[in-house]
């Protein structure tokens, strides 16, 4: 009976870390999708050379005829969009 109990026990235990974790982890992925959205990038050629930048993702999107999720994701992979590579500015 005692083990049937502490089984429950840790199992409860073990399910409220994992919700807190998620909560925090949720909370943390939202402030920084915040700071994302008012951060400069930087539009970089195929062989890294600056090319220009823009003061919000959303304002290169609308620039180049894009969605702000594509230089988003370009920022955060290295991946090129529309031919060019996308970064964070560095403040």
């Amino acid at each position: 009976m005692k083990k049937v109990f502490a089984e429950e026990q840790a199992k409860k235990e073990s399910t409220a870390k994992a919700q807190v974790k998620k909560a925090t982890t949720a909370k943390i992925a939202s402030k920084q999708k915040k700071e994302r959205a008012h951060a400069a990038v930087l539009q970089l050629s195929a062989s890294g050379e600056f090319v220009r930048r823009f003061e919000s993702a959303e304002d290169a999107a609308n620039t180049m005829g894009s969605a702000k999720a594509n230089i988003y994701y370009a920022c955060a992979h290295g991946v090129r969009h529309k031919g060019y590579f996308w970064d964070y500015a560095k403040n």
